[in-house]
């Protein structure tokens, strides 16, 4: 009865070592496939850490061209900015010159008006002139003395 107790004992025993060893067979599988999933999510986490430095890089390098694109906006406005003074100052003279030249055109508006009453007044004169010349010819042609305004006077009174 002793041998039967010390073989159920042994059997029993000889069980849970092999119960224990699948157990264990379990968790080394379960071990190794988590182990195996944890690498690949570290393979998988370094590279999205690569495409994050490179993202990363790739951002800098445009905030540097933005910056640059930036001071060359604010160069650029600045000459445009003395280039609208220079052309206000530009407008400015301009502006006096048409001012010059319409006080300068009325006085020779004024000159010329002046001229063409001189001219009108000369050729009125002319004209009353050469109306005596015409008329002293005349008397003259007749064998008659003429006067200062173009009477004929006869022989006798001249």
């Amino acid at each position: 009865m002793a041998e039967s107790s010390i073989a159920t004992v042994v059997v029993s025993g000889q069980q849970s070592v092999a119960n224990e060893a699948v157990r264990a067979s379990g968790v080394e599988s379960s071990l190794a496939t988590a182990l195996a999933q944890t690498q690949a999510s570290l393979v998988q986490t370094q590279s999205s850490l690569v495409q994050a430095s490179a993202s990363v890089t790739q951002t800098s390098s445009s905030l540097a061209q933005a910056e640059t694109t930036l001071a060359q906006t604010a160069t650029n406005l600045v000459q445009t900015q003395a280039s609208l003074a220079q052309t206000q100052s530009t407008l400015g003279q301009t502006t006096a010159n048409l001012v010059q030249t319409q006080a300068s055109l009325a006085q020779t508006t004024g000159q010329v008006s002046s001229l063409q009453a001189a001219m009108s007044a000369s050729t009125a004169a002319n004209t009353a002139v050469l109306t005596r010349l015409n008329a002293i010819a005349a008397c003259s042609v007749r064998g008659l003395f003429a006067d200062a305004n173009g009477n004929c006077l006869s022989n006798l009174t001249a």
